[in-house]
């Protein structure tokens, strides 16, 4: 990873030779989270049942793009995107502090973050408008906001519904480190306009807490972008 930063820092001044590309980004992936502890923490028994009772869901990340393409096929891309990761609990018994069952609970837990990506990567040509190639790098997550919803079912048949929402300064790391992987394939519409899809993998290098179980998310999605060329008019002209 530290050689791909430094891939980064020797190209950026050589932008100015690069075609330049901006649009919009949407990804729907499969999120969940890795849980660890220390030996000696005293909590793997939590790290097991939460590992036995959280269930990955369906997500989403989507932004803007901006990339630089060199003509020998490199490019840089960064940009801005609201990410969000999470698990859900499908149901779980309810229990009292007398130890009497009185309903079934299930919950969703989701981290919300605004994300700057950087990432490098290469491609080559497949005809007149294909384009195939592999790119990596790191996300740079803040974090905005955490959301807990639950749904409660009574033993009587009667449901109890709610969420709490958690900012800044309530023990979750203000930054997150995800490195991400995908490969690549465009379709030049015209000269001015690209679809891209990619289907592309995120895992955190950081934990969102600093706290005696590591909880770091990952996904596995899909993304499309619809890029829009600068200067391509110009050039057509």
């Amino acid at each position: 990873m530290k050689k791909i930063i430094l891939l980064i820092l020797l190209l950026i001044p050589f932008i100015h030779f690069a075609q330049t590309r901006m649009g919009l980004t949407t990804t729907f992936n499969q999120v969940f989270r890795n849980l660890t502890t220390a030996p000696n923490s005293g909590v793997q028994w939590i790290v097991d049942m939460r590992e036995e009772m959280e269930k990955p869901i369906l997500s989403f990340k989507t932004g803007f793009v901006i990339a630089h393409r060199f003509h020998f096929g490199l490019e840089l891309e960064s940009g801005l995107e609201f990410q969000r990761y999470g698990y859900q609990n499908d149901g779980f018994t309810a229990i009292d502090a007398q130890g009497n069952q009185f309903g079934m609970i299930s919950s969703k837990e989701l981290y919300d973050y605004f994300s700057i990506p950087v990432r490098v990567g290469y491609s080559g040509k497949l005809g007149n408008r294909f384009r195939i190639g592999a790119i990596m790098g790191l996300n740079l997550n803040t974090f905005f906001m955490r959301t807990y919803t639950y749904d409660i079912t009574y033993n009587d048949g009667t449901e109890e519904r709610g969420s709490s929402n958690y900012f800044n300064g309530t023990g979750y790391s203000r930054f997150l480190i995800m490195a991400n992987a995908g490969i690549q394939v465009e379709y030049a519409i015209n000269r001015s306009f690209t679809v891209r899809l990619e289907p592309v993998g995120h895992y955190a290098i950081t934990p969102v807490a600093n706290a005696p179980i590591k909880e770091r998310p990952y996904s596995f999605g899909l993304s499309a972008e619809i890029l829009y060329t600068l200067g391509s008019r110009e050039a057509s002209e």
